[in-house]
């Protein structure tokens, strides 16, 4: 398997590869993000010791 030649086109495929799982994760991290603004946005009234906390940590992504 090490001793095999790397030819351009098995670079491409696997950079092509790493870009899309990628593109994947930053869907994801941006779906949390908006989910979490919704919640936020969502809380109204005297908010607990604990919801605030949740607050504070999902202000900072």
């Amino acid at each position: 398997m090490f001793n095999r030649t790397f030819t351009q086109d098995n670079a491409m495929t696997v950079v092509f590869l790493i870009s899309l799982i990628d593109l994947c994760f930053a869907f994801i991290r941006r779906n949390h993000r908006r989910d979490g603004m919704k919640l936020i946005t969502g809380l109204t009234g005297q908010l607990n010791e604990q919801e605030a906390q949740l607050v504070q940590l999902l202000h900072r992504y």
